[in-house]
């Protein structure tokens, strides 16, 4: 397709094209993260993410057992703080514990004791997040995770991603319409992509002693460039 802005089929072809990159972009670096809760059920030790809603899943970097404590010494004690009573011989929540949750694998589960005391997480596939043990009433799973970015929608959207890592969405861009239109238009988007992805090696470097530096379970890939021409 021929570059022409005032056209709304080319700038449909490339709003998508730049989502695309900044999805990827995501994907091999990692950069884009955040924290959610989510609820345990008893008894259930395998969840499907996107399943429950958590489209922006890539990858979990960190996991913590959220565990609610309680103590009954000082419930019975009627007319609390701002004046409400406490109903007597009913435990109150008084804290949490949070316990960061090792890494497993399925191959791992299975040759552990079934007796194992510590709580383990793994994931599979795309994404099946799962636990060695049964959770117990309360208790929820504190994810911090990699995530793919929100759709970039209207003339006035910007991405995600760091605003220095912006221009290599323009190179994934007009390098991904490029390729489509074949013959000599392909080595000059190849060398677009190129670009691209050596701009998100250079941040997936980045990413990678921060995430070392926080005790993170999963780094980006290191991007092995040697082999594109």
């Amino acid at each position: 397709m021929e570059a022409d802005p005032s056209n709304l089929a080319w700038q449909a072809a490339a709003t998508s094209a730049i989502n695309e990159g900044q999805r990827l972009f995501a994907f091999l670096t990692l950069t884009l993260e955040a924290t959610r809760p989510l609820d345990l059920t008893p008894g259930i030790t395998f969840y499907h993410m996107l399943d429950l809603g958590w489209d922006d899943w890539i990858v979990p970097l960190r996991v913590r057992l959220v565990t609610p404590q309680s103590d009954s010494t000082d419930a019975a004690l009627p007319g609390g703080v701002g004046g409400d009573a406490v109903v007597p011989d009913q435990p109150a929540v008084i804290d949490t514990l949070k316990t960061k949750l090792r890494p497993t694998t399925l191959n791992q589960m299975a040759a552990e004791d079934a007796a194992a005391e510590n709580m383990r997480y793994g994931v599979a596939g795309w994404d099946l997040f799962f636990l060695n043990l049964q959770p117990t009433a309360g208790q929820q799973a504190l994810i911090t995770y990699a995530r793919s970015p929100v759709d970039l929608v209207g003339d006035n959207a910007v991405p995600e991603i760091h605003d220095a890592d912006h221009e290599c969405l323009i190179d994934y861009g007009e390098g991904r319409l490029r390729m489509n239109q074949g013959g000599q238009e392909m080595t000059t988007g190849s060398a677009l992509i190129k670009g691209f992805l050596e701009d998100a090696k250079e941040r997936g470097e980045q990413v990678r002693v921060r995430s070392l530096a926080q005790g993170y379970d999963h780094q980006p890939a290191e991007l092995d460039l040697d082999q594109l021409t």
